[in-house]
């Protein structure tokens, strides 16, 4: 039988020993934005909630530059990785894709790509004759979602390259006129 004066202290050290551990795991959950396991108790109140952030994913998956924004702001507490890519782009002549493909890395993933001082993908680009096709496979083998993400930041960019001569085309007829081929030009 353990006295009773025991059992308490007992009681509260755990209590303690657990609530520090769930604050920082709280702080982790905000840092990596993404949504921490939450009590049965407040699952139901927090569904309003959960419904919005869902719908702001959602937005985010839509828009890669969003998305992209999103993660350099997040991602660019690592300079010594940013240096080292700068260092990089400079070194092999990559392509802004290929920096761009690098700075959207998570520092971790990043520095497992690099190495110390860059060795691991400086050794990997040597081997290459395409630079940036390396890059882009170093990339996706450490996080297919940022290979994806540049793709689809790549296929907006062609498009909205592509709607430029559309959208001036369409505006070149002023004051009424049309073009001929628009008008039916000959008839009688």
């Amino acid at each position: 039988l353990v006295p009773k004066s025991k059992a308490d202290g007992n009681a509260v050290r755990p209590i303690s020993l657990v609530a520090k551990p769930k604050a920082s795991l709280a702080k982790q959950a905000a840092q990596t934005a993404e949504p921490a396991a939450e009590p049965e108790s407040s699952v139901a109140r927090a569904a309003p909630a959960a419904r919005g952030a869902r719908r702001a994913k959602e937005v985010e998956v839509q828009d890669p530059e969003v998305e992209a924004e999103r993660r350099l702001n997040v991602n660019k507490v690592s300079t010594r990785g940013w240096e080292l890519i700068h260092i990089l782009k400079d070194e092999f002549k990559l392509s802004a894709q290929a920096e761009l493909s690098l700075k959207l890395l998570e520092p971790l993933k990043l520095w497992q790509i690099l190495g110390s001082q860059g060795k691991i993908l400086r050794a990997m680009l040597k081997a290459f004759q395409d630079k940036d096709a390396a890059v882009r496979q170093a990339v996706a083998g450490s996080d297919p979602s940022v290979e994806d993400l540049v793709v689809r930041l790549l296929k907006k960019e062609e498009t909205a390259v592509e709607e430029e001569p559309l959208e001036a085309a369409a505006e070149a007829p002023s004051h009424g006129e049309q073009p001929a081929a628009i008008g039916g030009g000959g008839g009688g």
